[in-house]
């Protein structure tokens, strides 16, 4: 950070928190005339608590996704295969739910897949949280 060629703004002051496993860097700016509000920025600096961050956003999305096309698919009835909403959600956990029924025995009936892929999900997140607040301290 300092003195940009053509832009005038500089930084004045700048701050550095630790906690929760990054730094949180405070800076102002001001040139110009303009003075925009202090800005944040997160510091990752363990990578495995980046990767398990990434993970749980991830198995967040297929678990929060696979629950909306649940909801979706009992306000549409019968013909939830021709909503688009449904249809959009069928295409985020599609990867979630063949993953779970390749590891599923055959006797788990089809129909049955994308519950035990929530309940997976689920768990799984629950896993990458603790694991990230063990890492965290």
């Amino acid at each position: 950070m300092g003195v940009r060629a053509g832009e005038g703004n500089f930084v004045i002051g700048c701050a550095d928190f630790h906690g929760n496993g990054g730094i949180f860097r405070w800076a102002v700016r001001a040139g110009n005339g303009y003075n925009p509000p202090l800005k944040r920025v997160i510091v990752m600096q363990d990578p495995l608590l980046l990767l398990l961050t990434l993970l749980r956003a991830l198995v967040e999305v297929a678990g929060l996704s696979l629950l909306g096309q649940g909801i979706v698919g009992l306000l549409a009835g019968r013909r939830r295969e021709e909503n688009f909403v449904y249809r959009i959600f069928q295409v985020i956990t599609r990867p979630a739910i063949r993953i779970v029924r390749t590891l599923l025995p055959a006797a788990v009936i089809d129909r049955h897949v994308p519950y035990v892929t929530f309940f997976v999900l689920l768990w799984l997140w629950l896993a990458l949280a603790y694991l990230k607040r063990l890492f965290a301290t």
